[in-house]
């Protein structure tokens, strides 16, 4: 069977990437979704949830950054080196603080009579979540960041607010 044409999404290129040689029916096996669901996330015509997200990183060893961005690569780094004075160690992705994340963007969002594009989506998510993971002391503390969260709903509500009732300023900052 003939791949589609080309994806609507530099996002749902990425995933198409991911994918390589497999056929869909092979990866989606080993993610353990429908391959008739990431079929909509090739296409470009849904943005995938936090949860799968979260098992293309850990299960595929995904760099999701470059698949939120397309900046970087695409292969995790495997972290061999020390890491630099003042450089903080990569810390897996949580599946659950993920989807806690993911629900505060869309309530914030919704909340603001904002609805984002498919493609913000997840730019919106990897951005918050970064919030969350630079604001933490100890990133790989669950408490910890689970204790941001209600911060990080206020923060990205004050940011929506201030984008809101200032529609000169352009994108917002987060």
């Amino acid at each position: 069977m003939a791949r589609p044409s080309k994806p609507k999404t530099e996002l749902a290129q990425r995933l198409v990437t991911i994918r390589g040689d497999l056929t869909r029916a092979e990866f989606c096996a080993r993610l353990g979704i429908s391959d008739s669901t990431y079929a909509t996330y090739e296409r470009g015509d849904r943005t995938p949830d936090a949860i799968l997200l979260a098992r293309l990183t850990v299960d595929c060893g995904v760099d999701l950054h470059w698949l939120l961005t397309g900046e970087g690569t695409p292969a995790r780094s495997q972290g061999s080196a020390e890491p630099r004075p003042g450089e903080r160690t990569a810390v897996p992705i949580d599946p659950d603080l993920l989807k806690k994340v993911a629900r505060i963007v869309e309530r914030t969002h919704a909340a603001a009579n904002i609805r984002l594009p498919q493609d913000a989506r997840a730019g919106e998510l990897a951005r918050a979540y970064n919030l969350v993971m630079a604001k933490a002391d100890d990133p790989a503390d669950p408490l910890e960041l689970n204790s941001l969260l209600p911060w990080l709903e206020t923060h990205l509500t004050k940011t929506l607010r201030e984008a809101l009732n200032d529609p000169g300023a352009g994108k917002r900052e987060a």
